[in-house]
């Protein structure tokens, strides 16, 4: 994995390798903390994983290249060499600490608690 501007100017996480539909891609890592921040990810009702570089650039698409299951990244879809690696934050933040509209779909990305 690695960390690079992409299309948008802006950072995102990259693949270096193939990964198949379901394969385990790698275990994060980071100080579990009790509070949220642009950078954490939830891993549990009150723990949030505060991952380093270049975990923290996985930007949200709701059509997502991974989903998280705890501290598990999984492939959602077939991965190549180069592709974006994204997630839908909605699917692990119950509330997030910094909502936007999204890209992909234009709705407000709240987290799971305001989904309707």
């Amino acid at each position: 994995m690695i960390a690079k501007f992409g299309t948008n100017n802006m950072k995102g996480m990259f693949a270096s390798d193939h990964y198949n539909n379901g394969d385990p891609i790698c275990k994060l890592k980071g100080l579990e903390l009790s509070v949220r921040d642009r950078y954490t990810i939830q891993i549990g009702k009150t723990v949030h994983l505060n991952v380093s570089e270049p975990y923290r650039y996985m930007n949200h698409h709701c059509s997502p290249s991974v989903k998280i299951e705890g501290k598990i990244m999984l492939a959602a879809k077939d991965i190549e060499p180069g592709d974006e690696i994204t997630f839908d934050y909605n699917t692990t933040e119950d509330v997030l600490a910094c909502p936007f509209e999204c890209n992909c779909c234009g709705k407000k990305i709240h987290g799971k608690f305001y989904e309707n």
